[in-house]
């Protein structure tokens, strides 16, 4: 019976550990695995995210909107090289 309490030991700290340092956390939401949880306020990241879309809408108008573009890309002036 001497022989049994150590291993036993060692199981029941193995299933506190991980209860402590992984299930609990997980359940509160604060875990690296599981996702955040969505708050009301946007974050820095979604502010950020947000500002870049709208600046790239605002390229894509003001280059649809360029007479010298053509298939939504602006041309490259050539001016005649001097060097020669």
């Amino acid at each position: 019976m001497s022989d049994l309490w150590l291993p036993l030991a060692g199981v029941a700290a193995a299933f506190a550990l991980s209860y402590l340092f992984c299930m609990r956390p997980m359940r509160g939401g604060q875990c690296r695995v599981t996702r955040p949880r969505r708050t009301d306020q946007p974050s820095e990241l979604d502010r950020a995210i947000t500002e870049a879309r709208a600046e790239l809408a605002q390229l894509r108008n003001a280059t649809a909107a360029d007479p010298r573009a053509r298939d939504g890309r602006p041309q490259m002036s050539r001016s005649p090289r001097s060097d020669r």
